[in-house]
């Protein structure tokens, strides 16, 4: 596969990473609960500037999820460090230690299973329409951390590779000696 294909296809995962979530997760609680209670949550409970607040706190729980879970791979905490695209108005969690490949995918999902899948298989149940609705966002958000993924799905999991998330020129493959 070439450069630009893959490039194409990462960002098409990124874009339906993205948009996915948003209507799939809402069509399963309309299809067990109510989609009216759903709308309802969204319409009378939350206030625009509620919705950035709880938006944002999330994003930063998500960010330091990334750090958490880098630490339980090994890194050092020294190693972490976050940062903002304001252009892109994106948070980013970043270390500077290197990490197995099998830890850094684990690292990349942390927020996605934590703040998103666990969630949502939750509201699903018990007919949470607030833990449904920020479930679906979560996982749309973690779209970003779908496209790594996918762009790492060919890294060898047993191998010795390494992977960080801002690798020095010349740094992505086996460890040094």
């Amino acid at each position: 596969m070439r450069v630009t294909d893959r490039r194409r296809a990462t960002v098409s995962v990124h874009a339906l990473a993205s948009v996915l979530p948003l209507l799939l997760v809402p069509m399963a609680y309309a299809e067990l609960w109510s989609f009216a209670s759903l709308v309802g949550f969204v319409l009378t409970d939350l206030s625009i500037l509620e919705f950035v607040a709880y938006f944002a706190l999330l994003a930063v729980l998500h960010e330091l999820i990334h750090a958490f879970a880098f630490i339980c791979a090994g890194a050092s905490p020294r190693a972490i460090s976050f940062a903002v695209s304001w252009r892109h108005l994106t948070p980013a969690t970043f270390c500077h230690q290197p990490v197995s490949a099998r830890a850094f995918r684990w690292v990349v999902a942390a927020p996605l299973i934590a703040l998103g899948l666990v969630p949502s298989a939750y509201g699903l149940m018990t007919g949470s329409a607030a833990v449904t609705f920020w479930s679906a966002f979560m996982i749309s958000a973690a779209a970003g951390d779908v496209a790594i993924l996918h762009a790492t799905r060919d890294l060898p999991a047993g191998h010795p590779m390494w992977v960080s998330a801002r690798p020095p020129p010349g740094q992505l493959g086996p460890p040094p000696p």
